[in-house]
C-alpha cells in the first residue's frame, strides 16, 4: 500500500500578518506538531494511499528517509492493518479520486434514499412479525452473505452522503476487535459545507440504508421454504444493526448523529467530561430540571455503552452456546 495520512492528522498552515501562508505543518493525533516544507506539504495533501511518493522528483534514498521519518512521526503509514484501541481498523480499498465521477450519482441519490428507505421499511412493517415467526437457524448461513451484503450497503450509504456533499473518500474496510471482524468503517475527510443537516444525514444513511433492507427483507420472507427463511433472519438482522447503530454512544452512528444535532464535537467526550469533573456535576445536580435532563442523557449515554459492551459479549459467546 501506498503511504496513508494516519487517522486524526492534520494539515495546516502558519499565516503571514499578509495572510499569505509563511509555513506548513502536521500535527498527528497525539498532537505532536512538526513543521514541513510546502513541496511535503502538497505530498501529504494526496497521501490517500493511493499516491505514490516515489513519483516525486526526488533521489531515492532521500524519499525512503523521509517516509521512514513520517511514520516514525505517526503522520503516515504504509500498513493495511491501523492497531488501536479497542478497535483496529484493516483497510480493504483504497479510493482517493477513483470515486470522483460518483459524486453526481451521489447527489441524486442521497436526495431520495430516506424517503425510499422509510417507504420500504413501511411496506415490510406489516410482514415483520411473520419474518420474525420464521426465524431459523437453518438458514444461517446464506443469511450471512445477506448479513454481509447489508453491512456494506450501510458503509455505501455513508460514502455516498459524503460524496453529496462534497467530502472525500480514503479507503474502506473493517473494524477488528484483537482478530475478530466487529463491523466496517468508511475513512472520509469531513465535507467543506459545515451545515448540521448535512452532517446528520452522512451519519443516519447507514441507519436508513438498513431500515430500507429491513422492510424488503421482511417483504421477501414471504417466499415459500428455504429462501423465505433467510429473507426473515436478514430482516431481523438488518433492524438489529439499525438500532445497535443508533445507540449514542462513541463510533456508533447515533453519537455522531446527536453530536451534529448539539452542535458538539462529540457528544459522547461531553458526557463522560461532565460525570468525571465534580464542578460539572454540581453544576448539573443545581441546574434545575435541565440540569437533570443532562444528567440523566449523559448517564444514558454511559448505559449505551455498557449495553453495547453486552450486545458484543452476546454476538461472541451466541455462536458457541448454540454449537455447545
Amino acid at each position: 500500500m501506498y503511504p496513508m495520512l494516519q487517522e486524526g492528522v492534520l494539515l495546516g498552515t502558519f499565516t503571514a500578518p499578509d495572510g499569505e501562508p509563511d509555513g506548513f505543518f502536521a500535527e498527528n493525533a497525539q498532537g505532536d506538531t512538526f513543521e514541513i516544507s510546502e513541496e511535503l506539504y502538497h505530498i501529504l495533501s494526496r497521501a490517500n494511499g493511493t499516491f505514490d511518493f516515489y513519483q516525486w522528483d526526488m533521489p531515492r534514498e532521500y524519499i525512503d528517509r523521509v517516509i521512514r521519518q513520517l511514520k516514525k512521526r505517526r503522520i503516515i503509514t504504509t500498513s493495511r492493518l491501523q492497531p488501536d484501541f479497542p478497535f483496529s481498523r484493516l483497510v480493504l480499498f483504497l479510493f482517493g479520486e477513483r470515486v470522483e465521477f460518483l459524486r453526481g450519482p451521489c447527489s441524486w441519490l442521497n436526495r431520495v434514499l430516506p424517503y425510499l428507505c422509510v417507504f420500504l421499511f413501511c411496506m415490510g412493517v406489516p410482514s415483520f412479525p411473520d419474518a420474525v415467526g420464521r426465524f431459523s437457524i437453518v438458514s444461517l448461513l446464506p443469511a450471512i452473505l445477506l448479513l454481509l451484503l447489508s453491512m456494506a450497503l450501510h458503509e455505501a450509504g455513508h460514502m455516498c452522503a459524503i460524496l453529496a456533499y462534497g467530502g472525500q473518500i480514503a479507503d474502506a474496510g473493517l473494524l477488528l476487535l484483537g482478530i475478530l471482524p466487529v463491523g466496517a468503517y468508511i475513512g472520509n475527510t469531513a465535507p467543506p459545507n459545515d451545515r448540521r443537516s448535512h452532517k446528520i444525514q452522512i451519519s443516519l444513511a447507514g441507519v436508513e440504508v438498513n431500515l430500507g433492507l429491513t422492510g424488503l427483507f421482511a417483504l421477501l420472507s414471504g417466499l415459500s421454504g428455504a429462501a423465505g427463511q433467510t429473507f426473515a433472519v436478514a430482516a431481523v438482522w438488518n433492524l438489529s444493526l439499525a438500532l445497535v447503530n443508533l445507540l449514542p454512544t462513541a463510533g456508533l452512528d447515533g453519537e455522531q448523529a446527536l453530536s451534529a444535532l448539539l452542535g458538539l464535537p462529540s457528544f459522547s467526550k461531553f458526557a463522560a467530561d461532565a460525570l468525571r469533573n465534580p464542578r460539572a456535576r454540581r453544576m448539573l445536580l443545581h441546574g434545575g430540571p435541565e440540569g437533570f435532563f443532562w444528567l440523566a442523557v449523559c448517564i444514558a449515554q454511559i448505559l449505551c455503552r455498557l449495553l453495547l459492551v453486552l450486545l458484543f459479549a452476546a454476538a461472541l459467546l451466541g455462536p458457541l452456546l448454540l454449537t455447545g
